[in-house]
């Protein structure tokens, strides 16, 4: 069976000062909207978001990094803007650090199911 992790809270980022950007909300919601007429979504088994812990953050990101996306969320869109120049291909959002971490988190738990059949979340099932 397929899982999906998806929840409409991911949609809340976007890159505030190139509203052309190609990571934006509809995109998200309209791939969502797709497999949903198609009654895709019906067949797949939903993996629900949550936090992931610091402990797995840093299995791949280093400390530094993880404190910058939490810092994005206190800052003004001239401060996200000049970060964000920083890098390649990406823009932060206030919203980043929630949405990255909670897709961490989902995104974990959809690995653990593929490979061993059952998550952390679903003991017993």
């Amino acid at each position: 069976r397929t899982g999906v992790v998806f929840n409409e809270r991911l949609a809340s980022h976007f890159n505030a000062w190139n509203k052309d950007f190609t990571e934006r909300p509809q995109r998200l919601l309209r791939s969502i909207e797709r497999c949903s007429e198609l009654g895709l979504l019906q067949r797949c088994k939903r993996i629900p978001l949550r936090k992931a812990t610091e402990a797995e953050l840093l299995s791949c990101h280093t400390k530094k990094h993880i404190e910058l996306l939490k810092d994005t969320e206190t800052m003004n869109e001239e401060q996200l803007k000049s970060v964000s120049q920083k890098y390649d291909y990406i823009y932060f959002h206030e919203k980043s650090n929630e949405n990255a971490v909670l897709t961490v988190g989902g995104l974990i738990d959809l690995v653990d199911e593929v490979l061993f059949g059952k998550s952390p979340w679903c003991r017993g099932c």
